[in-house]
């Protein structure tokens, strides 16, 4: 497990994955199987791996005498992973089910990882009343806890700061991901896929309010960094490349983001990642270029999202 963390930490995914397996292969059917379980869920959903991912949160409930925390940590992933594939009914219920679990054991640390999780279900669910209100309680329970991890406090951060930013409080949302930025530098480094997402959060909203020339530098930095961790078929790259074409498309280069939009469903082909990513990259895309009047390409390339899923 301290050969896995710190491959992880040093954003070695691949190494770090091998280590797992290879320790699930010897531990045998006890209780500390289920944290191996979950960890390797865990890397595998941070890579966008949700089926896999979701097998083996799965084979972790399924552990005899699992511990508590191993239990929660199995239903959060899962929570996710439907949060992610908009089963909504399912996610809210496990994360209800999660905050009972860690409010029963007084644990404040996990109460706040549920509470979180049940208010980013909301927030993409469209409903920033009910989702607001959690996840400042979330970030309030991190924050007055002593000890909490700090990359843990810099996921708060994101979330809520994603929130300000649908709420058009721009300010708001900068500095906190400046503030989360400044947490996984010192925890990660400054070229780790974790200080990446938070340089690309931070592109998108500088390409927002005009600062085009930072939001480039920024989504570059994330394409090479994702790149330079993750194979160039791989769904973390697709994401940046799609981080790097809004910042183009909106500071009108519309031929480089076409390109980038290509390379990006591309990899969503090859891939088939759920169908919401699948959608938004097809919708994106298919955007880009009805404005350069390529009418029909944007047509077949929504007919091959819609196609990719339909089986």
């Amino acid at each position: 497990m301290e050969l896995y963390l710190s491959l992880r930490l040093k954003g070695d995914y691949a190494r770090a994955e091998s280590v797992l397996r290879e320790a699930l292969q010897v531990t045998g059917d006890t209780p500390d199987k289920a944290p191996l379980l979950n960890e390797l869920a865990e890397l595998l959903r941070e890579q966008d791996r949700g089926s896999e991912a979701r097998s083996y949160f799965q084979a972790a409930l399924n552990v005899k005498d699992v511990s508590w925390q191993a239990r929660l940590g199995a239903i959060m992933g899962l929570a996710d992973i439907d949060r992610q594939e908009q089963a909504w009914h399912e996610s809210t219920s496990q994360w209800n089910e999660a905050i009972g679990i860690a409010q029963a054991h007084a644990n404040t640390v996990y109460e706040s990882f549920a509470i979180r999780g049940l208010g980013e279900t909301w927030l993409n669910r469209g409903d920033m009343s009910r989702a607001e209100p959690l996840l400042r309680r979330s970030l309030a329970l991190l924050e007055n806890t002593p000890g909490v991890p700090e990359y843990r406090l810099g996921l708060a951060l994101d979330t809520l700061a994603t929130l300000y930013r649908l709420q058009g409080k721009t300010g708001l949302a900068e500095e906190l991901w400046m503030r989360e930025l400044q947490l996984d530098r010192k925890i990660f480094g400054d070229y780790h896929p974790q200080t990446a997402l938070v340089m690309g959060h931070l592109a998108e909203a500088w390409s927002w309010d005009g600062d085009t020339e930072g939001a480039r530098d920024y989504s570059r930095q994330v394409t090479s960094i994702m790149e330079s961790h993750f194979n160039g078929h791989s769904p973390a790259v697709a994401s940046a490349l799609v981080n790097e074409a809004v910042v183009e498309q909106r500071a009108h280069r519309l031929e480089i983001a076409a390109g980038l939009y290509a390379r990006a469903f591309g990899i969503v082909r090859s891939t088939r990642p759920s169908s919401p990513v699948s959608d938004t990259v097809a919708r994106l895309y298919a955007g880009v270029l009805s404005q350069l009047h390529r009418d029909r390409e944007a047509k077949q390339i929504l007919a091959e999202a819609s196609a990719l899923h339909a089986k």
